[in-house]
């Protein structure tokens, strides 16, 4: 197996040079191409119905983009489901559906003066159930290699024509990437870690900028912005002269008053907590599928350190 093989290249220097498309349980890739739904729609299906609609959006991850469109919609982000997150820096195509949203009311958020048009959406399908996490068969990426240097491609068996060949035949090994470990310096991992084992309090703290239960890792953690670091500042001293660093009511409704308005993750989490539920609570309170992504990135972390102990012949 040649381990050195390659050559460099400039991968994601646009969004539009990394595309993923969706593929279905049942093998179709999934691109965008009808806006019309069907003409009569029925909305009295039994045991409930929803809204299954393909997706497309660029130089958004899949929960900001769902967020996005929440709130053009005037709805909670916990109706929406999907089968995977797509990469931010791409273009991406994916299914999604929400619970009782009706088609017209989706077109609609179009003409909202909030609409990020870079999030467009086709096929509308009104289904009995909702799409879960994993509901995929995989994804197709077209990937557009830039600032190849020319002699990558030289010689009757170029560099290039070479790393095609031992994909094709032996395949690669196929960490997960960076975009399941998020991109902020607290990792979805150390989210997912602290659920994982019922460290919940930590996890609403680790969800707010508090890296205090990292330990070691503390040193590398900087606050990302100055509003969202006031907030949370301001909300943790609060908690901490409460006694034991509780997670007080009253200081989580200051704290949500002086979160960005694009932090709507953390300003829904200060809610609960403002309304008196526990950190549990709390976090069963968040979108399911946002908090598995928590737990699933911890697993993936797990996969990655086993897949390297078995190429080092150690596993």
């Amino acid at each position: 197996m040649h381990l050195r093989l390659g050559f460099p290249a400039i991968l994601k220097q646009a969004p539009q040079d990394f595309q993923v498309h969706e593929i279905e349980p049942q093998g179709q890739e999934l691109h965008l191409s009808e806006l019309l739904g069907p003409p009569e729609v029925s909305f009295a299906m039994e045991g409930g119905w929803h809204l299954h609609f393909r997706l497309y959006k660029e130089g958004l991850d899949t929960m900001d983009a769902i967020a996005r469109m929440a709130r053009c919609l005037g709805r909670s982000r916990r109706g929406f489901r999907f089968a995977g997150t797509k990469d931010r820096n791409a273009v991406s195509v994916q299914r999604v559906s929400c619970s009782q949203l009706e088609p017209e009311a989706l077109r609609a958020a179009v003409l909202h003066p909030e609409w990020d048009h870079r999030i467009r959406f086709s096929d509308l399908e009104i289904r009995p159930h909702e799409i879960d996490l994993g509901d995929l068969a995989g994804n197709r990426f077209n990937a557009v290699l830039r600032g190849v240097p020319p002699e990558a491609f030289e010689g009757e068996t170029s560099t290039v024509a070479r790393c095609c060949q031992s994909v094709s035949e032996r395949g690669f090994v196929n960490y997960f990437g960076p975009q399941r470990f998020g991109s902020q310096m607290i990792r979805s991992f150390h989210v997912g870690s602290a659920i994982l084992e019922r460290r919940f309090d930590d996890a609403v703290r680790l969800i707010l900028g508090d890296a205090s239960s990292l330990g070691s890792e503390v040193s590398k953690v900087v606050a990302a912005a100055a509003e969202i670091a006031a907030a949370r500042s301001r909300y943790f001293a609060r908690a901490a002269a409460n006694g034991m660093g509780s997670l007080m009511t009253d200081a989580a409704a200051e704290a949500e008053r002086m979160m960005p308005s694009c932090r709507m993750l953390e300003r829904g989490l200060l809610r609960s907590l403002a309304s008196g539920l526990s950190a549990e609570e709390a976090l069963l309170r968040m979108p399911r599928q946002g908090l598995m992504l928590y737990v699933k990135s911890a697993q993936s972390l797990l996969f990655n350190e086993v897949l390297s102990f078995r190429l080092l012949g150690s596993v």
